[in-house]
């Protein structure tokens, strides 16, 4: 009987795969992640902040404040190539009235929009406490992680409520 074993060539040294080694980042010899904290701490400072600086204008758009005139571009994909909402559709304009102190506008706009901002409000102390004690993580991340799969599933279920109201299509 032939042999079929594989022919291994002997020419080469026989080493182990590792994968490349991604440069450290300075900041991360203070502590894991603290980079992405940073991150995420001026992303909520900035949706904090585009939320007072903006407002809603006719036919659902927004626009910066002032100029209403200039509405900006439609930004999600799911609308603009499909004409249908997706799970996150009303969540900027439930944002700016709550900044507004609208809270029934921003019910309208995205059930859970009040969630959400609670949750990017929250963002801000939260990563501050990471930064500032980068060798302890103030909440597991065990906990964080459920916390996100969590709000992906409120949001799926709550899409799931307008499409079987038939207002997917609407604002």
């Amino acid at each position: 009987m032939p042999d079929l074993s594989p022919v291994v060539p002997t020419d080469r040294p026989e080493t182990s795969w590792e994968a490349p080694a991604w440069p450290v980042d300075d900041d991360e010899a203070e502590g894991p992640g603290l980079r992405r904290h940073r991150e995420v701490l001026m992303a909520a400072i900035l949706a904090m902040a585009f939320a007072f600086a903006m407002v809603e204008v006719p036919e659902g758009r927004v626009a910066v404040r002032g100029f209403p005139d200039h509405p900006l571009p439609e930004t999600c994909g799911a609308r603009s190539l499909f004409g249908v909402r997706c799970p996150g559709c009303g969540l900027t304009r439930s944002f700016i009235h709550l900044a507004e102190g609208d809270w029934r506008a921003s019910w309208r706009s995205h059930r859970l929009g009040w969630m959400i901002a609670a949750l990017v409000a929250f963002q801000i102390p939260y990563r501050m406490l990471a930064i500032l004690q980068p060798k302890r993580s103030p909440i597991s991340t065990r906990w964080t992680g459920r916390i996100a799969w969590a709000v992906i599933a409120l949001l799926l279920a709550n899409w799931l409520v307008e499409v079987v109201a038939g207002r997917l299509t609407s604002l």
